[in-house]
């Protein structure tokens, strides 16, 4: 999957929004988190679900799991209004950009590790009213115009994945050349404390590089209130929260896409939930982490 690909998914779905209550978009399991997560923050004034699935085996093998994936997105997508870009597979259907790839092999392939489902499939099908939270804006009209935000061939994000023993050559290597990068930090937030380390990233951001700042873990969310959290934020890097890795790499994206924003309200969206990607935070520190840019 590349942005190209991302682009002809959702130009497909502008196509023909208005003929249908609901879309199914059949897709890869590797790649499926990072394309629910791009599309749910490409897709603007979203006001009709789009369900993405797939299958662990293909179709005609004896045992396998498409069918009852298809079936239950077909009906999650034609009867739930739910506007959002939701992820079905085995027996949930979860907030796209929620989500992460657990097991290579196994029908329950998917989690969402800090959101519950938004529907627990079974006998019935059970929504979670307060998973589901309230609907925003413009996504309460089912005929709304639907915006999308294409992304460009080299969104010139990338990743940068802390580990015991990196080094300066490395970091500055992943640095080079981007627009943002996503810092996987190790548990709540904490990194190298070297000189070198934080030159590197200061030196990025106060070049108008963005670093957003998410854990490692599957499950919580990282904070300034260690030291390291505190260096981190003094370098100009960005609280990620709770999202995952594959959120932030998609928000980062699509936010370096926009332009029709200022430079504050630009901060303001990226430290926080747009399309529910992450859990509002509880405390706000953005006047001093904006210093760096503003």
């Amino acid at each position: 999957m590349t942005p190209a690909g991302w682009n002809e998914i959702a130009k497909t779905v502008e196509e023909n929004y208005r003929q249908y209550k609901g879309f199914v978009v059949i897709h890869g399991t590797d790649t499926m988190v990072f394309s629910a997560s791009i599309l749910s923050f490409m897709f603007e004034n979203l006001g009709k679900p789009v369900v993405i699935t797939g299958a662990q085996i293909p179709i005609f093998e004896a045992r396998s799991d498409p069918r009852d994936n298809l079936i239950n997105s077909v009906i999650t997508a034609s009867t739930c209004k739910i506007p959002e870009v939701l992820l079905c597979f085995g027996n949930n259907v979860f907030r796209g950009n929620r989500c992460v790839k657990k097991d290579s092999s196994g029908f329950d392939a998917f989690i969402s590790p800090n959101h519950p489902p938004l529907i627990e499939l079974g006998v019935g099908m059970k929504k979670n009213p307060h998973a589901l939270g309230k609907v925003v804006g413009g996504q309460q009209n089912l005929f709304s115009r639907l915006k999308v935000r294409t992304m460009p061939k080299d969104c010139k994000v990338g990743i940068l994945r802390l580990y015991p023993g990196i080094n300066e050559k490395t970091v500055k290597r992943i640095l080079e050349d981007k627009a943002g990068v996503v810092l996987q930090s190790f548990g709540a937030g904490n990194a190298p404390d070297e000189a070198w380390f934080k030159t590197a990233l200061t030196n990025f951001t106060n070049s108008r590089g963005i670093v957003i700042n998410v854990t490692q873990c599957h499950e919580g969310t990282v904070t300034s209130d260690y030291a390291c959290g505190e260096m981190l934020e003094g370098c100009g890097v960005l609280a990620g929260g709770d999202m995952t890795e594959e959120a932030a790499y998609c928000k980062l994206c699509y936010m370096l896409a926009r332009d029709d924003i200022g430079e504050l309200q630009w901060f303001v969206d990226m430290e926080n939930p747009i399309r529910k990607e992450m859990t509002t935070p509880k405390s706000s520190k953005k006047k001093k982490q904006m210093a760096p840019y503003c």
